[in-house]
């Protein structure tokens, strides 16, 4: 498939996940209905585009069969089938980005892209083609061509990776964006049943709906590689090369979400802690009582405190949020501590949850042991209900051999479009679907 059609049947998914929405709704603004007469047109233009390229992509296709059958293959080339059961993974075994089923294949046609269409391997470009690895190639070291978007063995993997070293993207709404910018409507109020005299006419009621803006901003990861990397072997590069920026995604996600600054090194994004702590929304922080003033402090009656202020509507899907060093001072302190030590408590695996609710572990939390007074040290409650993350653009990538050519080096820029907008934290009277446990002062 041709980057320009993915781009064309992803936003023609956007368009429907848009116009869904739109006709769900109860009761629409004049703005609604301009844009979902903006969406029908830009729908059937779309449309019209699709198949335009798909013509083309047949043709390519056509051509490209033509032109291997004039131009013979490398003979391990030849060698390999299209299930690429016979290559020599050598002892490249222990895969740290890519796990489970068919990993190895993975990698390796995720290390013969990185080498093609990144580093302009004429070898590794054959290979794509000819085992279905879609791509547009460009020329090494020409950043001005654009990004690349990225194949299904990278991308997966690295969301795959955002998910195990980031533990808010998973947990939030995740809403796919068509545009820069989208207006998302949001539930506030819900109708009123009253009781009724016999023949006597309904009390009317409405439910209400207010807008959560999502606007997209570009998130990138600059990974500089040695020319002895590159010449490592397919799976290595593939593995390194992939672990490093699901890394770098996870974290920055995960810092921003949950205390990003609203400035500009954080995406404009302000995250839950600081919306917590902003003094808008007092009722949703629970202040640990005097003397209780870090990790190794908090007492149980306090946690169960937190638990008793949490609404009912966000119990269902609630979890603990803590670092894992508050997580071992604490909870797992406490849980030692109650009845005592048994021998499988110590010598074994302690289950990730606590007051019968799962805890998540995020290393972007506050870790500060000791005393560490007037402080957010844990959140509880459901980060869906609170938490808004758009993705406008699935990531790609370029490489430039020219910024560090004089230290034998090059460097590769991941990047993708993200929105988040933490919409509900409660206020200074209602709380709201996240608390944040805060240290006495």
């Amino acid at each position: 498939m041709s980057a320009k059609l993915e781009t064309l049947n992803r936003e023609v998914s956007d368009i429907a996940d848009r116009l869904t929405v739109l006709v769900s709704l109860e009761t629409r603004s004049a703005q609604d209905d301009t844009e979902l007469d903006a969406l029908a047109t830009r729908s059937e233009t779309v449309r019209e585009e699709i198949k335009r390229e798909e013509t083309i992509s047949a043709k390519v296709a056509e051509l490209r069969a033509v032109a291997d059958r004039c131009t013979p293959a490398q003979t391990e080339t030849r060698a390999m089938s299209s299930d690429i059961t016979p290559i020599d993974y050598g002892n490249a075994r222990n895969l740290k980005a890519f796990t489970g089923e068919r990993a190895q294949e993975r990698a390796y046609r995720a290390g013969q892209w990185y080498l093609g269409t990144l580093f302009g391997d004429e070898n590794a470009k054959r290979w794509c083609v000819e085992h279905g690895v879609e791509s547009r190639l460009q020329s090494v070291g020409d950043a001005g061509l654009g990004g690349n978007l990225t194949v299904p063995e990278v991308l997966s993997t690295v969301i795959e990776l955002v998910n195990e070293y980031g533990v808010f993207p998973s947990v939030v709404n995740q809403i796919p964006m068509g545009s820069e910018t989208l207006s998302v409507p949001r539930r506030v109020g819900g109708l009123t049943a009253y009781f009724m005299d016999e023949a006597a006419a309904a009390t009317d009621s409405s439910a209400s709906w207010d807008r959560v803006q999502l606007v997209a901003k570009k998130l990138g990861v600059a990974n500089r590689l040695s020319s002895e990397v590159i010449q490592d072997s397919i799976i290595s590069i593939a593995d390194k090369i992939t672990l490093e920026i699901g890394r770098a995604f996870a974290y920055k996600i995960d810092s921003v979400i949950a205390n990003g600054q609203g400035n500009a090194g954080d995406g404009l994004i302000t995250g839950i802690v600081t919306k917590l702590t902003g003094g808008t929304a007092n009722a949703s922080l629970v202040v640990a009582p005097a003397g209780e003033v870090g990790f190794d402090t908090l007492s149980l009656e306090t946690f169960i405190n937190v638990v008793g202020t949490l609404p009912l509507f966000a119990r269902q899907s609630a979890a603990w949020y803590l670092s894992p060093a508050g997580y071992a001072q604490s909870m797992q302190r406490l849980m030692l501590a109650s009845g005592g030590s048994r021998p499988s408590d110590i010598a074994g695996k302690s289950e990730a949850s606590f007051l019968g609710f799962p805890v998540r572990l995020s290393n972007t939390l506050d870790s500060q042991l000791g005393d560490d007074p007037a402080t957010v040290k844990v959140l509880f409650g459901d980060l869906s209900l609170s938490t808004m993350m758009g993705t406008r653009r699935a990531m790609s990538m370029r490489v430039s051999d020219q910024r560090y050519i004089e230290l034998d080096e090059v460097v590769m820029l991941a990047n993708t479009r993200i929105a988040v907008t933490v919409h509900d934290v409660g206020t200074n009277s209602v709380v709201g679907p996240v608390l944040a446990l805060k240290t006495h002062a």
